[in-house]
């Protein structure tokens, strides 16, 4: 009975294996094509793949007899990216971090040209910040804020800029599109974004961007900590473990950032 399950797992990654073969080349592959690539015998490469064009999960070409991606893939890929919830994506993730760093995390998306935060995990220290699941995030003051314009696509950002002067909560705060728009470009080349005191005085925090499958930002999340308990040195340590919880989340949520 092992021996059998063993014989179909090598079975599933040899047509796995296959399957991904077809897929890197730009105009599919041959039979002997993937038998030489894969050291697969020709006779297994052709019955697996007959099995998978009738199960349209590839599609032969008849005149170069090479096999291409099928539309099957299509429909799953489809119902993958509508199954997609991030709130659901990122909270296992935002709970383990939570959990290793016991400060105060909030997850926030943009929606109709505002920042919404979409959940919030509270630590189990004292501090208690006013952001709560539903209200609005400032563009410009906090770093979930700064992150998701940061990545809109420019014109939508400048429409923002023209349309909204930027908020001043605290005497920290950045009162200028000018310089907002360089720490614009150093959050889009290093991935993340800090509010030093600029939303609420004594609370330090950093944001990161979530993608998805497009590569697209679809939101950002953030850890906060009081100034008594966090310099640059524990900001930029929540900063590192911040990134690995969103790297992790951007993967569930379908981002591959990889060659592609």
């Amino acid at each position: 009975m092992a021996g059998e399950r063993s014989e179909g797992i090598k079975s599933l990654a040899k047509a796995l294996d296959i399957l991904e073969c077809v897929a890197d080349g730009a105009e599919g592959a041959g039979v002997s094509e993937v038998s030489a690539r894969l050291g697969i015998n020709k006779a297994t490469v052709s019955k697996m793949l007959s099995t998978m064009a009738v199960r349209r999960f590839v599609r032969k070409d008849p005149q170069t007899r090479h096999y291409r991606l099928g539309y099957r893939l299509v429909e799953l890929g489809t119902r993958l990216i509508e199954s997609i919830d991030l709130r659901t994506e990122a909270w296992p993730h935002l709970k383990a971090l939570e959990r290793a760093v016991n400060e105060v995390i909030n997850l926030a998306v943009y929606h109709n040209g505002e920042v919404i935060y979409v959940d919030k995990f509270e630590g189990t220290k004292s501090l208690r910040l006013h952001s709560r699941v539903g209200g609005r995030a400032s563009f410009t003051c906090t770093s979930v804020g700064k992150v998701l314009l940061a990545f809109l696509p420019e014109s939508e950002r400048r429409y923002i800029m023209e349309a909204e002067v930027p908020e001043r909560r605290t005497r920290h705060s950045v009162s200028s599109w000018e310089e907002l728009e360089r720490q614009f470009d150093g959050i889009r080349e290093r991935g993340y974004a800090l509010d030093l005191e600029e939303n609420v005085e004594g609370i330090v925090c950093v944001g990161a961007p979530i993608f998805d499958y497009s590569g697209a930002v679809i939101g950002a999340a953030s850890v906060s900590c009081p100034t008594v308990r966090g310099d640059m040195a524990r900001l930029l340590e929540l900063k590192d473990r911040l990134l690995e919880a969103c790297t992790r989340i951007s993967a569930d949520c379908g981002y591959y950032a990889g060659e592609r």
